[in-house]
C-alpha cells in the first residue's frame, strides 16, 4: 500500500522511513480540519521545495552562461589587443566610435552626486 506519510524530516526528501504497521492508529473525526491543514502545509512544502530545485537550476545555468560569456570576451579582447600590436595593459572599447584606448591610471576629478 502506497502512502503519503508526514513525519519529523530525518534523511533525504522522499527517503522512505520504516513504520510499524501495527503502529498505526485511526485519527478522530474531531482532528480532520488539523489533518487538512497539515496535508495543505506538506503539499505547499513539496511545492515550493520543487520550484525551488527549478529556481536553482536556472541560477546555475546563467551562472555558468555568465562565466563562458565572460571567458569568451576576454579573450576576444586580448586577441583584437594583439593583433593591434597594443602593449600590455587595461584597454578600453568605444563600441560607438569603434576605437580602443588604454586606460588612464590617474583618476579625473568627478563630481559629487549627493
Amino acid at each position: 500500500m502506497s502512502r503519503f506519510i508526514v513525519h519529523d524530516r530525518v534523511g533525504v526528501k522522499g527517503q522512505h522511513v520504516p513504520v510499524d504497521e501495527d503502529s498505526f492508529l485511526d485519527i478522530p473525526e474531531e482532528y480532520y480540519d488539523d489533518l487538512s491543514k497539515i496535508q495543505e502545509y506538506a503539499q505547499d512544502l513539496e511545492h515550493a521545495r520543487n520550484e525551488l530545485g527549478r529556481i536553482m537550476q536556472i541560477v546555475s545555468h546563467l551562472t555558468n552562461v555568465c562565466n563562458t560569456a565572460d571567458r569568451n570576451l576576454a579573450n576576444a579582447k586580448q586577441e583584437l589587443i594583439k593583433g593591434l600590436g597594443l602593449e600590455d595593459g587595461n584597454w578600453a572599447i568605444d563600441f560607438e566610435h569603434k576605437q580602443i584606448g588604454k586606460v588612464s591610471k590617474v583618476q579625473k576629478p568627478m563630481p559629487r552626486v549627493v
